[in-house]
């Protein structure tokens, strides 16, 4: 049931062409997939997070991949690339971010680890909700209580496991190209 992070990238790149796309070439459109929007559907929510329990995990693919199943669903949603916000303009973001939001529509803030980037901890508790994405054979249970910790447990609505596509991940060092989005709410 998972999709490469290049396949995925290849069909949502072909979205916005005018060619017809084949029924194969719509990830948002896989049952795995609508179960991460009926889980996330549930909640009521206008800002979302998707924050990585560790390091160069790819949240944005992983915002997109929800924005996308959200207007699969008839929603708009737009997802904005909070990863490189400073901290101390944090609170500015929100504050953008909000003001641009019109009746009914949702908003979904890609973001960093917590080591990576201390923005994604004001960022996220500032949303109404927050996906986290760890990643199997990788992904700490320390890295992953320490961000939910840090954050809030009350916030999480589920999580999105990203899989790596090799048997044998532990012997070699992991890429986002070489991560797979998996379903896991």
């Amino acid at each position: 049931m998972a999709t490469s992070e290049r396949e995925v990238g290849r069909d949502w790149g072909s979205v916005s062409s005018t060619s017809r796309i084949p029924r194969f070439a719509r990830p948002w459109e896989r049952t795995g997939y609508q179960r991460i929007w009926l889980r996330v559907a549930t909640s009521e929510w206008r800002t979302l997070a998707v924050v990585p329990a560790e390091d160069g995990m790819p949240t944005h693919d992983v915002a997109n991949l929800i924005m996308k199943l959200g207007v699969f669903h008839g929603e708009s949603i737009g997802v904005l690339d909070f990863r490189n916000v400073r901290v101390n303009r944090a609170l500015d973001a929100i504050k953008a971010a909000e003001s641009q939001l019109e009746a009914g529509e949702r908003l979904i803030f890609a973001t960093r680890s917590i080591r990576e980037n201390l923005a994604t901890i004001p960022l996220a508790r500032a949303t109404d909700g927050v996906i986290l994405c760890v990643s199997l054979g990788s992904t700490s249970m320390r890295l992953a209580t320490e961000t939910i910790e840090q954050i809030g447990k009350e916030r999480f609505l589920g999580s999105i496991v990203v899989r790596v596509a090799s048997d044998d991940a532990s012997a070699r060092k992991v890429t986002p190209s070489q991560r797979r989005l998996e379903e896991r709410c």
